[in-house]
C-alpha cells in the first residue's frame, strides 16, 4: 500500500522541516513548497491525498488557488488543512465555500498536527462508500 502522501506549501522554512519531518515519522510522504505560485501545478503533478496550506501567505500568493483546485473534479475532493495565525470576519466562510473543512491556529504543536492529519484521514475513510453504515 502506497504511504499517504501529504502536500505542505508553508512561508517558514523551519517550521516548514520541523512539520515534515514530524510527519514523515508519522509515517506520512510529505512533499514541501515554500511559496504559493505553481501550487496548483504541483497539486496535479503531486496527487496529494491532504494539503496544508498556509494562511495567507499561499494564498497571497495565488489568491484564486482554493477557487481554483474547487472548481477541478479531481482536486476538489482533497481535503485541505489551512495553518493560520489571524482569520479576519467573512474569511471562514470564503474557506468553506472552497471546500475547506479544517482550520489549525498557528503556533500550533506538531502532535496536535499529527492528531489534525488522522482526524482527517479517519473523516474521509468514514465516509467512503464502503464504510457507509
Amino acid at each position: 500500500m502506497n504511504p499517504i502522501k501529504i502536500l505542505l506549501v508553508e512561508s517558514d522554512v523551519s517550521l516548514a522541516k520541523r512539520a515534515s519531518q514530524h510527519l514523515k515519522a508519522e509515517g506520512y510522504q510529505v512533499v514541501m513548497a515554500l511559496e504559493g505560485p505553481g501550487s496548483l501545478d504541483l497539486i496535479r503533478r503531486e496527487k496529494p491525498n491532504l494539503l496544508i496550506l498556509d494562511f495567507p501567505t499561499a494564498l497571497s500568493r495565488d489568491p484564486s488557488l482554493l477557487e481554483r483546485i474547487s472548481s477541478i473534479p479531481e482536486l476538489r475532493s482533497i481535503p485541505t488543512l489551512i495553518l493560520y495565525t489571524h482569520v479576519e470576519e467573512g474569511m471562514v466562510d470564503q474557506l468553506f465555500k472552497y471546500g475547506v473543512r479544517h482550520l489549525l491556529r498557528k503556533p500550533y504543536d506538531l502532535d496536535e498536527l499529527s492528531l489534525q492529519v488522522a482526524l482527517i484521514f479517519k473523516a474521509k475513510e468514514e465516509e467512503s462508500p464502503g464504510n457507509k453504515k
